[in-house]
């Protein structure tokens, strides 16, 4: 009964992340596309006040790039965004949380 105990209290408590922004690598010259980098980010006035947070913990900029999932039409406008701004992408972290979306297959 224990051993259940402590696994649901692992499940349903974490720890808290150790991680830290010194923890980060160097990424000078790199272009990271982060899907789902904050849960604000559909609002775009708490998404640029993350990317700010962003430049002031890092010292680096960043671009907010508004982007639907569940819409194609979406995605090529993002995609067109970012191509228009950079010419490589190096890491790409899908972080974002889709589940079940009605899925907009309008181009």
């Amino acid at each position: 009964m224990g051993n259940l105990y402590s696994l649901a209290k692992e499940l349903c408590f974490p720890p808290a992340p150790t991680i830290t922004i010194e923890d980060i690598p160097n990424m000078t010259g790199k272009v990271v596309l982060i899907t789902g980098a904050n849960s604000a980010c559909r609002d775009t006035a708490r998404g640029e006040a993350a990317r700010k947070d962003l430049k002031e913990g890092t010292g680096r900029d960043a671009h907010l790039l508004k982007l639907n999932l569940a819409n194609l039409r979406s995605i090529k406008r993002s995609v067109e965004e970012l191509s228009s701004k950079e010419t490589q992408l190096h890491p790409l972290c899908n972080n974002a949380g889709v589940m079940g979306p009605d899925v907009n297959f309008d181009y």
